[in-house]
């Protein structure tokens, strides 16, 4: 959110009910906040570019923006080249080494790493027994493209670059004896309910290594994860992941998917270390924005 574009008739609507989100957030105690990107409807210019930093930096809170695939991947439709669009969020959202926000917190950049310099955009905080990360993994099929014979670079370097960093993440969080991991992107891989159900995934499939890797990681690491995306728009938290051989599920991972434009509201996530779950989220409804 939001989904502004040129000449909807919606747009003041929808910018109101947006900037009800971020003043309700601005009023909770929080120890940051995330955007999990979709931060457009359709526009790819560097003047909206530009609006979001300001509202995002105006945040009393760190904020922490991931990209998503509106914003980049699929610029195209706006006549726009989308890996330029990328270099361009990248120079416009992740300058130096803290959070956006009035009150930032320090960042850890993958790009600290000369093998990863582009990748300003995957970062890694931690806070009391947690270790957090985001990863540049966008929808529209993580911009691997449909072609079966040959990945774009694009794909071919960055899904790269996010499966050392999410390795790294989890080996940082193993290092430090932490309770837990919690992981940020934008894009829904494929992940749907009942438990233990697999979503239909394009082929060539752009999140099947992030799947792979992820569940790998999740239980050897054999303490509470959470992953948490947007993209389709619809508030969820379950399990969905399960033993490929046995189908149980493994209970370790807790998925939250957050609310998404029409739905103009946040989810909060609670660390509460006295819990074996570790991880809680919740509904946070802004008033404003709750049918009448």
């Amino acid at each position: 959110m939001p989904y502004q574009a040129p000449g909807d008739p919606k747009g003041d609507s929808i910018m109101a009910a947006y900037h009800a989100v971020l003043d309700t957030i601005g009023k909770e105690n929080v120890a940051f906040v995330v955007h999990i990107g979709d931060i457009t409807g359709g526009t790819c210019s560097d003047s909206l570019y530009a609006v979001r930093q300001h509202e995002f930096n105006s945040m009393p809170h760190p904020f922490i923006y991931t990209f998503g695939d509106n914003e980049w991947t699929d610029c195209a439709r706006d006549g726009k080249d989308p890996v330029e669009r990328l270099a361009k969020l990248r120079e416009v959202f992740t300058q130096g080494n803290s959070s956006l926000g009035q009150r930032t917190i320090p960042l850890e950049r993958q790009s600290a790493e000369a093998a990863y310099a582009k990748y300003r955009e995957n970062v890694r905080w931690t806070m009391g027994d947690v270790v957090f990360l985001t990863l540049s993994l966008p929808g529209s099929n993580n911009n691997r493209g449909t072609d079966t014979t040959a990945a774009p670079a694009e794909f071919t370097e960055r899904n790269a670059a996010n499966m050392a960093w999410l390795r790294e993440g989890f080996a940082v969080a193993t290092r430090d004896r932490k309770r837990g991991v919690a992981v940020f992107m934008q894009a829904n891989p494929g992940l749907t309910t009942p438990a233990g159900r697999w979503a239909p995934r394009p082929k060539p499939d752009g999140f099947a290594d992030f799947l792979s890797e992820f569940q790998r990681l999740a239980v050897a690491f054999g303490k509470p994860v959470a992953l948490v995306h947007g993209d389709t728009h619809y508030f969820r938290v379950d399990q969905p992941f399960s033993d490929s051989t046995t189908r149980r599920v493994i209970p370790t991972i807790t998925r939250a998917e957050t609310y998404g434009n029409p739905n103009f509201h946040a989810i909060v996530m609670t660390v509460d270390p006295g819990s074996p779950n570790l991880f809680r989220f919740e509904p946070l409804v802004v008033p404003r924005n709750a049918p009448r």
